[in-house]
């Protein structure tokens, strides 16, 4: 009596499993955003795209070992997507860079005292 055996097997992460342990955080972002990887797996450099698809950065991180914190505030302001690759599979995360304000302004007319403030706005 004879048998035959066949074995499929595939190794590496599918894509579900990479965007699970994945985490960027804090964003919205002003200046930084941290990465986190769960999955304890290499990751591939990743990339940065803005809006229009366009390529806007490529960070390295071959060497992450858990957490890593990219500066960010080299961006312009907008939503980016950010590709992450792992062991052939893929997986995107939105990144929020906003613009940080950081002085408030008073405006009222300081010609008469009386005239109380009507507000602030941020610059």
């Amino acid at each position: 009596m004879a048998f035959e055996l066949t074995v499929e097997s595939v190794l590496g992460v599918d894509d579900k499993s990479l965007s699970e342990g994945i985490a960027m955080y804090l964003n919205p972002a002003t200046s930084n955003v941290t990465i986190a990887n769960a999955t304890n797996i290499q990751l591939d450099p990743l990339a940065i795209y803005d809006a229009n698809g366009r390529l806007v950065h490529i960070i390295d991180l071959t060497h992450m070992i858990q957490k890593r914190t990219i500066d960010v505030s080299r961006i312009a302001s907008g939503v980016y997507l950010v590709q992450f690759h792992a062991e052939g599979a893929s997986t995107v995360k939105r990144l929020i860079r906003q613009c940080f304000f950081h002085k408030r302004i008073s405006y009222f007319d300081q010609s008469t005292p009386s005239v109380q403030p009507k507000g602030y706005f941020f610059a």
